[in-house]
Formats: C-alpha cells, sequence, structure tokens
C-alpha cells in the first residue's frame, strides 16, 4: 500500500497563508462598492497591463502589498505611473479600496489571487517596470522552505516579466549584494 497522494489531490504548495482576519465595517463596505472598479478578476487568463488603467504608462507591481498604505501613497505621488498590487489579504484589500476612492486615484489596480499564479499566466513578458517586493519570506524555520517566495524559479519568472531597464537594474542590484 503506498501512502504517496495522487497527483490529482495534491494541493500546490503556496508561499502564502490566507489568514482569516476580521473585516471591519468600512472594509467590508469598500469590497461590496468599489470590488468592480478596481479589482481586477483573474482567472488564468492573459491580461493587457495596458488595457487595465485609463492610460498606458510605466508599471509598478507591488507583490503582497499588506494594508497597502505604501502602495497607496506611491500611487498617489507618481500619477504618471500605473501600479498593479497583488494581495490575498481580503482586509488589507478592503483598506487600499477606501483610499484609492478616498483620493480619486485612477492609476491603480488590485488583483487578490496568487502572485505566483499571475506572474506565470497572467502577465506578458517584458511588461513590468518596476518591481516591488517587501518582506517576502516571513517563513523563519527551515522546514518552511518550501513556501518561500523568493526561490530561484521564481526570480527566474520574475526576470521574464521585467523589462530590459528593468531587469539590467534588477541584475546590478543583485550583484552588489553578493
Amino acid at each position: 500500500m503506498s501512502n504517496s497522494i495522487p497527483d490529482e489531490n495534491k494541493r500546490p504548495i503556496r508561499s502564502y497563508v490566507i489568514r482569516s482576519g476580521r473585516l471591519t465595517d468600512s472594509q467590508r463596505k469598500a469590497i461590496e462598492n468599489y470590488w468592480e472598479s478596481y479589482v481586477v478578476e483573474f482567472n488564468n487568463e492573459s491580461l493587457d497591463p495596458n488595457k487595465l488603467f485609463e492610460k498606458p504608462q510605466r508599471l509598478t507591481v507591488e507583490i503582497g502589498f499588506g494594508m497597502g498604505d505604501s502602495l497607496l501613497e506611491m500611487a498617489k505621488q507618481s500619477p504618471n505611473q500605473n501600479f498593479l498590487g497583488i494581495e490575498v489579504h481580503q482586509p488589507g484589500v478592503g483598506k487600499l479600496l477606501n483610499g484609492i476612492v478616498e483620493n480619486k486615484l485612477t492609476n491603480i489596480k488590485l488583483i487578490c489571487h496568487d502572485a505566483r499564479e499571475i506572474l506565470e499566466n497572467g502577465l506578458p513578458d517584458n511588461c513590468i517596470d518596476r518591481l516591488l517586493l517587501f518582506f517576502p519570506d516571513p517563513w523563519h524555520k527551515k522546514r518552511h522552505n518550501k513556501r518561500r517566495l523568493v526561490q530561484p524559479e521564481f526570480i527566474e519568472l520574475l526576470l521574464k516579466k521585467l523589462n530590459k531597464a528593468a531587469r539590467a537594474s534588477f541584475r546590478h542590484r543583485l550583484a552588489s549584494l553578493c
């Protein structure tokens, strides 16, 4: 008798855990009222970043924006750039939606889905001008290595999505760390 799980029953290892954090009334209302306007539904189909926004501009992607404070501030300060935030934590999405509406921003969209799948299937190669990934590996124990987002395969995937200038900058920064 084999102890292995059949492939069709294996769940992919996620680099995140969806916390069942409570939504405040404000966050819940924001999700109900503004989701369709600012959150891009992802169905494993290719997305055209230029069609997501009112006007095509340089694209900054932030993976794991948390409660969205820094992403909101960047979008406010740089109206000549587009921002795509990827996050699975619904309270953070709700809070950021409130900020987007309050500031009447048109240069920011959100995706509430797994970043790896979005990069693999949703975003075309060479489309990202700047990538932000703060605090990517909160898994401090060795047994959680499999959950770490930043691994060689993921870096290769990121490099394909960055445009030529962003790729060169990334490689330069990486070299300076080694």
